[in-house]
């Protein structure tokens, strides 16, 4: 039975290193499975509080860019992380909704999860002395 590793990706530096981790461990009977996701920010209102500035048609035109940007996103990012091409069995899952609970919830058919860190926090290191 296949082992699963769901790496959560956002494009950024960090993300990129925790889609490559899998790479390096080359378990031939690894899937690895490449979750981005993705959430509507409605924009601030104009007027009254609550009200948001859009159609409900335009409201419904902006929802289905931002997925399809999302699903463009995710290739280019895989093809970033790997520039001579996936050496890993690796799926591609575009999430609708927070990272966190996109994560969690495609984390119930997983062995593993992956994400990136954009550090410890100065708790990590000893502070060094000035002289």
């Amino acid at each position: 039975m296949a082992r699963t590793i769901v790496v959560g990706v956002d494009g950024s530096p960090p993300s990129l290193a925790a889609l490559r981790w899998p790479s390096r461990k080359r378990d031939f009977g690894m899937r690895v499975v490449a979750v981005r996701a993705w959430a509507f920010i409605p924009p601030v209102p104009i007027a009254e509080p609550g009200l948001i500035p859009l159609p409900p048609v335009e409201l419904a035109a902006t929802l289905e860019s931002q997925r399809v940007a999302a699903e463009a996103e995710l290739p280019a990012v895989i093809a970033e992380a790997f520039p001579n091409g996936v050496p890993i069995e690796l799926d591609e899952h575009v999430v609708e909704g927070a990272a966190g609970d996109a994560l969690v919830s495609e984390a119930d058919a997983a062995d593993l999860v992956v994400v990136g860190s954009s550090g410890h926090g100065g708790l990590a290191r000893p502070a060094r002395p000035s002289v």
